[in-house]
């Protein structure tokens, strides 16, 4: 079966099974009150398929992942293979509601989430658009003005990498916190492939094929960090909540691992010395306007498995002790892994070698400032 029937197979057995119940929804706080529609007991065995469709896809992202010949190319896989993730914990959310049909659950998933969920699956480089440049762009010229364009740019990129990291973990992240460091030691020291094997039990039901759709989800985040830096990640982000302690305290070690402030003053310090073309300059400006937008596209699809994981952490397999929690640590921390070594990926992409992928703010200016004249 080539990429695209994979692709466009799954998709059709997500449209069929995924979509909300056309009900009336009310909004509270923020958020969609709705039921989900149970499923029939007869319908167990077409969820299972799409359960097997969605790893097949799994399988064929990765070894596109492993193939792509550019940043540009890894980063779509991504997306796709994020939302594939949060269509998992989706589908587990209505299997978990119809072993309870009468009792009514708030969705994790908000209003719309589906069709986002869709859209990064059809499209990623729609949700990979660069974002806009600084209003200074359109007026002024001569190497000053592209300085001062640039710098903003270049701003504009680090603040909303810092800020949409803050907020796509702090749920996240106060789940953890929540949990016993026990546990959360244990999850990181532990192989994801040993907690679903312990947690896979009888063939068949509504709970045992939601506890399945969670685990799948659960091995796509593991790929998105990848198998070589799985356990360093882990037990980062484990160091990382031990700085954290209070919610509080969130923003400040967020921008203490990103390193922001200080690839900001050294861009502009290279910047300051710079005395070439000022047409050199513009290119620059985009890559950042680039930068920006390729994180905030993962940031969103990586925000619903966390509004997915809220809903899911509460079946009974994965509440009880001991292997639930331990994976549902373990799906928080492949979360938060991801989302905090993306994000520094984006600010400075050559400190961690085993997350390398795209050509982060410090080395894209870095490769065009920093000359022997202007070190």
């Amino acid at each position: 079966m080539s990429e695209e029937s994979v692709l466009q197979s799954y998709l059709a057995g997500l449209e069929q099974w995924l979509p909300s119940p056309a009900t009336e929804i009310r909004m509270r706080a923020g958020e969609a009150d709705r039921p989900l529609t149970p499923f029939a007991p007869h319908e167990i065995g077409p969820l299972q398929h799409l359960l097997l469709q969605s790893q097949a896809l799994q399988a064929e992202l990765w070894q596109r992942w492993q193939a792509a010949e550019d940043a540009r190319q890894r980063s779509m896989v991504e997306v796709q293979l994020l939302a594939a993730a949060a269509a998992d914990l989706a589908m587990a959310e209505r299997l978990t509601a119809s072993n309870q049909p009468a009792v009514r659950m708030r969705s994790a998933i908000s209003v719309n989430q589906e069709g986002l969920i869709l859209q990064a699956l059809r499209d990623p480089a729609s949700l990979l658009a660069p974002a806009a440049l600084p209003a200074a762009r359109r007026g002024g010229e001569g190497t000053a003005n592209e300085k001062t364009v640039l710098l903003e740019a270049t701003w504009n990129c680090l603040e909303a990498v810092r800020k949409d990291t803050a907020r796509a973990s702090r749920d996240a992240i106060t789940s953890l916190l929540s949990m016993r460091l026990a546990v959360l030691k244990e999850a990181a020291e532990m192989l994801g492939g040993s907690i679903i094997g312990s947690l896979q039990g009888e063939e068949g039901g509504f709970l045992q094929t939601a506890v399945d759709y969670v685990l799948s989800a659960i091995l796509k985040l593991r790929l998105l960090i990848g198998p070589e830096g799985e356990q360093q990640v882990k037990e980062a982000v484990l160091e990382f909540l031990e700085k954290v302690k209070e919610e509080e305290f969130l923003a400040k070690n967020v921008d203490k691992f990103l390193g922001a402030t200080q690839v900001y003053e050294d861009g502009k310090a290279w910047l300051r010395g710079y005395e070439g073309d000022a047409a050199a300059l513009a290119p620059l400006t985009a890559q950042m306007a680039a930068l920006q937008g390729s994180f905030a596209g993962r940031v969103k699809v990586a925000d619903m498995i966390v509004k997915g994981l809220a809903v899911v952490k509460l079946l009974p397999a994965l509440a009880a002790p001991p292997w639930g929690p331990l994976a549902v640590a373990a799906a928080y921390l492949g979360v938060v892994g991801y989302v905090l070594y993306s994000a520094h990926d984006h600010i400075d992409s050559d400190k961690y070698a085993f997350f390398d992928r795209v050509d982060g703010v410090r080395g894209v200016l870095r490769a065009a400032l920093v000359t022997a004249e202007n070190p």
